[in-house]
C-alpha cells in the first residue's frame, strides 16, 4: 500500500477504452488503498441552445426549447449509463468507486476534479475509437497536458502489468517517474523494473548531473541516443504489458516542447502500451 496516493480519478466516454482506465483504476485503487473517482462531462459546447436556434431558424421551424429540453436529457441519461458501466467493472474488482457526472468542457472540468487527486487515468481513445489509429485523441491530449496530477494513459484492454521502462534524468518530473515507479514496484512486485536514462547526441556538454544510479534494487541503464525512440525501443523490446513512466516534461520548456510537444508526448504518441506522465 502507498499512502501517498489517496485519490485515483478516471476520466469516463463510451469507448471501450473507458472500460479499460475504470479496471486500470480499480487495481490501482486496491494497490495502493486510496479512493477512485469515475467522472464523465457532458461536452455541450457545441450543442447550445444558440445552436439549435440557428439550426431551427434555417429550418424554418420550431420551438427551439423543446429540442434542446429532449438534447439535455439524452445525453444526461448517456452519461449516467456510461458511469454505471464503469462502476460495474471496478465493483467487479471489489472497489466501490464515487461517480461524478458533470458538464463543460472536458479539459477545463477534469482539471478542476483532480485538483486533490494524485492520479488522472484516460483511455487512449475516445468515444470515436473506432475511427483512426491508436494515436492518442485530441480531447484526451488537452486533458492531459492541462491538469497538474500525474496522468496515465491506457490502452483498450486491461492485461496485468509485467515490465516497467521508466525514463530517467534529473528533473522533477523525472523524480516523480522514479517514485511512481518504486511505489508500483512495490505492490506489482513481479514486474521486470528498466530504469533508462538517455545521453541525448546533440548533448556535447553533457555531465552527470547527479543522476541516481538505480531505482529500487534495479541499476539505471545508460544509453546515448535520441531519448524518445531509445524510450520506445526499450518499450517494444517484449510482447509482454509494458508500462512506460516518464516525467511529462524535461528541464525546461523550451520553444521546441511548446511548438511540438514534449519527449514525453511524443513516446505517448508512438506506443501503443499505458504510458504513465509524472508530475
Amino acid at each position: 500500500m502507498s499512502a501517498d496516493v489517496k485519490e485515483i480519478v478516471v476520466a469516463m466516454d463510451n469507448s471501450r477504452y473507458s472500460l479499460s482506465a475504470a479496471a486500470w483504476g480499480a487495481h490501482l485503487t486496491l494497490a495502493f488503498g486510496g479512493n477512485l473517482t469515475l467522472v464523465h462531462v457532458l461536452e455541450v459546447r457545441h450543442l447550445n441552445t444558440a445552436f439549435f436556434a440557428d439550426l431551427s431558424s434555417a429550418l424554418g421551424v420550431s420551438p427551439v426549447d423543446h429540442s434542446y429540453e429532449n438534447y439535455e436529457n439524452a445525453i444526461e441519461e448517456r452519461g449516467k449509463n456510461i458511469l454505471m458501466a464503469g462502476e460495474q467493472v471496478a465493483r467487479s474488482l471489489n472497489v466501490t468507486p464515487k461517480t461524478v457526472l458533470t458538464r463543460g468542457v472536458l479539459h477545463e472540468e477534469i482539471k478542476t476534479i483532480t485538483k486533490e487527486a494524485d492520479l488522472l487515468i484516460l483511455g487512449r481513445r475516445g468515444d470515436h475509437s473506432g475511427y483512426g489509429s491508436h494515436l492518442f485523441g485530441a480531447e484526451g491530449e488537452r486533458a492531459a497536458r492541462h491538469v497538474d496530477c500525474s496522468c496515465l494513459v491506457v490502452p483498450e484492454n486491461y492485461a496485468a502489468m509485467t515490465r516497467i521502462v521508466v525514463g530517467i534524468h534529473d528533473s522533477g518530473p523525472s523524480r516523480s517517474a522514479q517514485r511512481w515507479t518504486e511505489r508500483i514496484h512495490a505492490s506489482f512486485p513481479e514486474a521486470e523494473v528498466n530504469p533508462v536514462h538517455v545521453i541525448e547526441l546533440a548533448d556535447k556538454n553533457y555531465h552527470d548531473r547527479g543522476m541516481v544510479e538505480r531505482v529500487g534494487d534495479q541499476p539505471v541503464e545508460v544509453v546515448t541516443g535520441n531519448a524518445e525512440y531509445v524510450l520506445v525501443e526499450k518499450c517494444r523490446e517484449s510482447a509482454e504489458t509494458t508500462l512506460c513512466i516518464i516525467g511529462a516534461t524535461g528541464h525546461t520548456r523550451t520553444l521546441k516542447e511548446i511548438i511540438l510537444g514534449t519527449t514525453s508526448f511524443h513516446v505517448l504518441h508512438k506506443l501503443t502500451g499505458p504510458v504513465l506522465l509524472a508530475r
